[in-house]
């Protein structure tokens, strides 16, 4: 049996409120979340009426064949037979079949799936390709300043930064406010940059 820390203990002990426990890479929180699990088990909660959430499938399936260690080691026969059945997956993958289990409920097919990535990039390139072919089209003077002004050979590398940009709002929870109060802080700094090189060529006429 592994030789606990009083701060693993708690951490697989406590009941009666939320808790959060923040812990380093290689710290055993996996290990400590299984120890929890199987004391959860021993005080006559079944293992179908646990939620266990991890961020990849990876990690999902190591906390599943953990528990299921420890299950066979502690003899928990009838909860090794309900395991399968168990919620021990990841967080997109339980919200996904929360959605198309009441899809009704919220107007949306139940064919609704997880996307990918991949696609979901090449999609976005699409719409680029898109918004820039129309530009170049009806040759808008302010698109072409800026590609003549940012851009070298081709327009590529403009193409790579909108790309990020998009990108990192797509990790915002409201990417349009984020995006409006970014733009607000970049205007205000370039106000003072103007105002300061105006400060400086009158100190230099004086």
């Amino acid at each position: 049996m592994p030789k606990w820390t009083d701060e693993q203990l708690e951490a697989i002990n406590k009941e009666g409120c939320n808790i959060i426990v923040s812990a380093g890479a290689g710290s055993g929180k996996t290990a400590v979340l299984t120890e929890r699990v199987i004391t959860k088990i021993k005080k006559g909660v079944s293992i179908d009426n646990l939620l266990i959430l991890t961020f990849t499938k990876a990690a999902a399936g190591e906390m599943k064949e953990r528990i299921r260690k420890a299950i066979q080691k502690e003899n928990m026969v009838e909860q090794l037979k309900l395991l399968d059945c168990a919620y021990i997956t990841t967080f997109d993958s339980f919200a996904l079949s929360v959605v198309k289990k009441y899809h009704y409920l919220i107007n949306v097919s139940p064919n609704i799936n997880i996307g990918n990535e991949n696609i979901f990039l090449i999609e976005k390139n699409n719409i680029l390709d898109d918004i820039f072919e129309g530009l170049y089209k009806i040759r808008d003077p302010k698109f072409l300043k800026m590609i003549n002004d940012l851009c070298v050979k081709d327009d590529l590398e403009i193409r790579k930064y909108i790309l990020n940009i998009r990108q990192k709002l797509d990790m915002k929870v409201d990417s349009s406010a984020y995006f409006t109060s970014f733009v607000f802080i970049g205007v205000f700094i370039l106000m003072i940059i103007i105002m300061t090189l105006i400060l400086v060529r009158l100190f230099r006429n004086i």
